[in-house]
């Protein structure tokens, strides 16, 4: 699973899936349901990202598989593809059973919650809600998690559209020159198209428009890669 987890967040999804594919063929030879569990759940949010949005709503058939509320807690991701099909009461139903995660002990399922929780608040046209909420994710660099965590990341994207949403151009400014501050080494390609994006629709909404279209083509190069 340690293996999945830095794949995901590299952004290498297909290797990561690869992986998962293998945990879960070895899992069920042996009889190993806690594994079986972590793999069919470890590949997630790499199918969410590549949108094979069947394979992971698919990924709900091993919660009964699973005593650990941990591995099941990926499922909280399912609320950001709910969200782009424009079933919002459903993507709030699905996270309110997720709740505990707001205040667990660990850094990641609280990451988790604050970026999805950021998702269906902007979703519901509550920007500002949405903006604290994916704060409160980027916060956990303290913890131990950084921007390569795919959690945060997802937590900087949120943050980022709930500013633009709310018109507030310097937090936006702020929250992507943090962004851009990062050592290349702390980069990810879908963090680089990212930055990329968000810098072209903060150009264009303070009308500097001479390099808007060339960014917007080079963050759809980068995220398609």
């Amino acid at each position: 699973s340690n293996l999945v987890a830095t794949y995901i967040d590299l952004d290498d999804h297909l290797e990561a899936i690869r992986v998962t594919e293998e945990l879960v063929e070895r899992a069920r030879q042996i009889g190993e349901l806690e594994w079986l569990a972590m793999g069919i759940f470890g590949a997630l949010s790499s199918y969410i990202l590549l949108g094979r949005w069947e394979q992971a709503f698919a990924c709900q058939d091993g919660v009964q598989l699973s005593a650990s509320r941990h591995v099941v807690s990926e499922l909280m991701a399912l609320a950001y593809m709910l969200c782009e099909r424009g079933d919002v009461d459903g993507a709030q139903t699905l996270l309110a059973e997720y709740e505990w995660a707001r205040a667990e002990v660990g850094a990641e399922p609280i990451a988790w919650f604050a970026a999805c929780e950021a998702r269906v608040l902007r979703a519901q046209g509550r920007a500002q809600e949405a903006l604290e909420a994916a704060r409160r994710g980027l916060a956990l660099s303290s913890a131990g998690l950084d921007m390569t965590n795919i959690r945060v990341k997802q937590c900087f994207v949120e943050a980022a559209e709930a500013a633009l949403a709310l018109g507030d151009l310097d937090a936006a400014d702020a929250l992507l020159s943090e962004a851009e501050s990062l050592p290349p080494g702390r980069v990810t390609p879908f963090l680089s198209a990212q930055r990329t994006r968000f810098r072209a629709r903060l150009d264009s909404a303070r009308e500097r428009h001479d390099a808007v279209e060339e960014s917007f083509r080079s963050a759809e190069a980068e995220l398609r890669k």
